[in-house]
């Protein structure tokens, strides 16, 4: 009788197999207008309550939209007594046939705050007036008032009036002002401009003269982006005692300015890609988040800060804001490139999205983001410049950049293969050294070609415009803190087909960049330069996967395809494995049932040559080859619905 092997194990172990998520049910009916929207949402809020710790009482509908994919979202906003909070939210994703996509949350605890105000809305307005001096004179409508609770930093939210006023009469003047009076004792809380700017220029280390927004402040202009909620200041190369950036007119030319020039340009340049590519409101899709207050009196503004320390060659982002040192003067010189700047910027959207956490595999993947983030950041700002692939080679003082995207090895550090990935406790187990591995996928599925050292096999890109929208999706839809390159690799090829389907060029790109990296099996697509090992030429159909090991001796298994599983349609499954004639291999199919992998199927004739066929429903599935006697390698065709 012929003994199973515990293959099970094995493909738990090395399988790097992830738990799919559950999809939920299907919607009924799907939702075709925005009632029906609101109402299956709330229904899905109810079922969610406990475990997402929402009380769906406190919540309101105030929007819903309907997306390109038919996908319905809508966003409920958070009253307590009635009483809106500001910024605080709970968006319920559906699928176009109503199913829960994800629920996303962004809740701030409002909880004992008195919503009875002492102020009436009529004395709140004649406060804000008041506060506006001669410009209350020249208002061209009517104030209006709305009773708020308004998020504070660092402490609970306050019952504010939040009075809005307008001079809208086309002369220099123009503006729309709002005052925030406190409801309970008629102070005024934030007063801000919500029109006004000020242009000025500026000379960088490394892009001539730029254009910036600032602000006049007592006598002299600052770099503050009131526009974009971004202050820049310096450090004076010290680590304490920040101070503005100020200039006497509006043209920043000083040589000691350009640091915070470039940087003030780079985190302006990573909001307006933010917005303009992706659609996305700053850092935490609320224009946040704001670290001091604003020269204007109009809340708080993001930080950034140059000049940090002496000699420190490094940047770093610490929760709130951004602080860049001016480099060594040997190797680097001051890190305020905007491919560096926007790298930091990113790991705030990181921490505010899939909050990746910073070590091993979920480390290297936040870097690696960063990087890609950067990196595109700088492409929309400066155009497709030829250091586009490569990090921070506007800063380096002796040629080269400081990491590669298209060639990570050429560092010296950075690996470019998960076989070769390192494994070890330094870098915060490899989050900058296994990097690369990541940034290499990226830039295959963009722009196409081979593997620089591994090239057997050719990508066909898919354009940088389609592989940023499917990386920044997964990022912010799908990936979570302790994602790795198994799951990195899911979540790109599951916005690739919600973006393009999945028999696009996008979805094959995809597959086959992280295949080339070694994460996952190549598509039917993939065109191969060299003819596989185990013969002159492949033994696979036309259309079928080939995928090829080997196996050392009785007892050895290899998971496949490459180590991972795969997602099917329902459909019928073709395997076809193609051993050495003198030995005797065994192949197994094993699906994902929600909880654990079970054994599906399997062939194990008293040969090396089996085949399955096998009908399919829609799933995750992974395949297991195990020699019952003898060695060799092996050839894998796999035809999958």
């Amino acid at each position: 009788m012929r003994r199973q092997s515990p293959i099970l194990l094995v493909l738990i172990a090395s399988g790097a197999c992830v738990v799919p998520a559950d999809p939920g049910a299907p919607g009924s009916p799907p939702p075709q207008t925005a009632d029906d929207a609101i109402s299956l949402a709330r229904g899905h809020l109810q079922s969610m309550a406990g475990l997402a710790h929402i009380d769906p009482e406190t919540l309101s509908a105030p929007r819903v939209v309907f997306d390109d994919l038919a996908m319905a979202h809508v966003q409920f906003a958070h009253e307590v007594d009635g009483v809106p909070v500001l910024g605080s939210r709970v968006t319920v994703h559906m699928h176009d046939d109503g199913r829960l996509a994800r629920l996303g949350q962004h809740m701030i605890d409002a909880t004992g705050v008195d919503t009875t105000p002492r102020y009436t809305e009529a004395e709140a307005i004649d406060l804000a007036l008041a506060a506006l001096g001669e410009q209350a004179d020249w208002l061209t409508q009517e104030p209006e008032a709305e009773l708020v609770l308004l998020p504070l930093t660092g402490e609970a939210p306050r019952l504010s009036w939040a009075v809005t006023a307008r001079r809208l009469d086309g002369s220099e003047h123009t503006d729309i002002w709002r005052i925030d009076i406190d409801a309970r004792d008629g102070t005024v809380v934030q007063h801000q401009s919500r029109l006004q700017t000020l242009t000025g220029t500026g000379t960088s280390h490394h892009y001539g003269s730029v254009p910036l927004q600032i602000e006049a402040f007592e006598g002299a202009y600052v770099l503050e982006d009131a526009v974009h909620g971004v202050s820049t200041y310096s450090y004076g190369s010290s680590s304490s005692g920040l101070s503005y950036i100020a200039d006497a007119d509006t043209s920043f030319d000083a040589s000691g300015q350009r640091s915070g020039v470039e940087a003030h340009f780079g985190a302006t340049a990573f909001l307006d890609y933010l917005v303009e590519v992706h659609g996305r409101k700053g850092i935490d899709d609320a224009w946040g988040p704001g670290s001091y207050g604003s020269v204007t009196g109009s809340g708080r503004t993001l930080a950034v800060q140059v000049d940090y320390g002496r000699g420190y060659a490094n940047a770093f982002w610490d929760g709130s804001t951004v602080t860049l040192g001016n480099g060594d003067g040997w190797s680097l010189g001051p890190l305020t490139s905007v491919d560096i700047v926007a790298h930091e910027l990113s790991h705030g959207l990181i921490e505010r999205t899939a909050n990746l956490q910073y070590q091993g595999e979920s480390g290297a993947l936040n870097e690696s983001f960063a990087d890609i983030l950067g990196a595109m950041a700088e492409r929309h700002a400066l155009g497709e410049t030829a250091g586009l692939w490569a990090m921070g080679e506007d800063i380096t003082l002796r040629g080269g950049a400081m990491r590669s995207m298209s060639d990570p090895t050429s560092d010296g550090s950075s690996r470019d293969h998960y076989a070769s990935r390192y494994t070890g406790w330094e870098d915060n187990g490899g989050v900058h050294i296994n990097s690369g591995i990541a940034n290499l996928a990226f830039h295959l599925a963009a722009e196409g070609g081979r593997h620089p050292s591994r090239g057997t096999r050719s990508v066909q890109g898919m354009g940088i415009d389609a592989a940023e929208a499917i990386w920044f999706r997964a990022l912010t839809v799908y990936l979570g803190p302790w994602s790795d390159f198994a799951d990195a690799r899911n979540a790109t090829l599951q916005a690739a087909r919600d973006l393009h389907g999945r028999e696009s060029v996008a979805y094959a790109a995809t597959m086959d960049a992280w295949a080339a990296v070694g994460v996952g099996g190549w598509s039917s697509s993939a065109s191969s330069t060299t003819a596989p090992a185990s013969d002159a030429s492949t033994r696979c159909d036309a259309g079928a996967q080939s995928h090829t090991a080997s196996l050392d001796g009785r007892g050895a298994t290899s998971v496949q395809p490459d180590g991972s599983y795969f997602e099917a349609d329902a459909g019928v499954l073709t395997l076809d494995l193609y051993g050495p004639a003198s030995a005797d291999f065994d192949l197994k199919l094993y699906g994902w049932n929600g909880r654990s992998w079970t054994q599906v199927a399997k062939a194990a004739s008293e040969s090396s040559r089996e085949s399955l066929q096998v009908r399919l429903e829609a799933g995750y599935y992974t395949i297991g080859v195990e020699s019952y006697d003898g060695a060799g390698r092996f050839e894998l065709c796999m035809s999958i619905p």
